[in-house]
């Protein structure tokens, strides 16, 4: 091949991974595409991996733009955390030491918070790994857990929740938004949220 059709290719793939990025990227927020352009110009063929697996997730369960903000944060933080080291020789002992490397200790996190964090990093990666090693299996529940993820599981929470009795409202604390908060709209998504126990995204998803 000459050095001319050399530079066309490495033209091609390029522009083939920035419309990649822009497909995924085109209703987030600017930062998470500024993201993959810094992973594309310091590890293209990670940023192309990455992608690709974004791709996969939108066609296999049409992932919602938060959730896969959430992938593309994690998995752009985890490779350069790792100097970006090529994806498919990451090994177990990598993985261990980025999770571990999340958490904090008691003097700094009393409510083990870090923990959340490491637990829902872990449950991003084992996803992703799972689907390197098995591409072509659309069924992600017949994916088989690589070699690298073996034996790397979410570590038991020290409490049942974050919060404690005192942080909740009483019903009388309730009454008193509901009495004198001016903003009608406010007072609705309160109720609504207050009488179904829902998340802020199931009730912004009603139709």
């Amino acid at each position: 091949m000459s050095a001319q059709n050399e530079i066309e290719n490495i033209t091609d793939d390029d522009d083939v991974l920035q419309e990649k990025i822009h497909s995924i990227t085109k209703y987030q927020k600017r930062y998470i595409r500024n993201l993959l352009i810094k992973m594309a110009e310091d590890n293209p063929k990670n940023t192309n991996i990455i992608c690709d697996y974004i791709i996969a997730e939108q066609n296999e369960i049409n992932i919602k733009e938060s959730t896969k903000e959430g992938k593309i944060k994690c998995l752009a933080a985890f490779a350069s955390y790792l100097n970006h080291k090529p994806l498919q020789i990451i090994c177990k002992e990598d993985i261990l030491e980025y999770l571990t490397n999340l958490k904090k200790p008691l003097s700094i996190d009393p409510h083990h918070k870090s923990i959340g964090t490491y637990n829902g990093r872990q449950m991003i990666l084992l996803k992703f790994f799972r689907w390197l090693y098995n591409p072509s299996e659309s069924d992600s529940r017949k994916r088989t857990t690589p070699d690298c993820m073996k034996g790397v599981k979410r570590l038991p929470r020290q409490e049942k929740s974050a919060y404690k009795p005192s942080d909740l409202w009483t019903k009388e604390e309730h009454e008193v938004f509901l009495k004198y908060c001016p903003s009608v709209r406010d007072r609705a998504y309160h109720s609504m949220a207050y009488d179904t126990s829902a998340r802020p995204s199931e009730l912004l998803a009603l139709p």
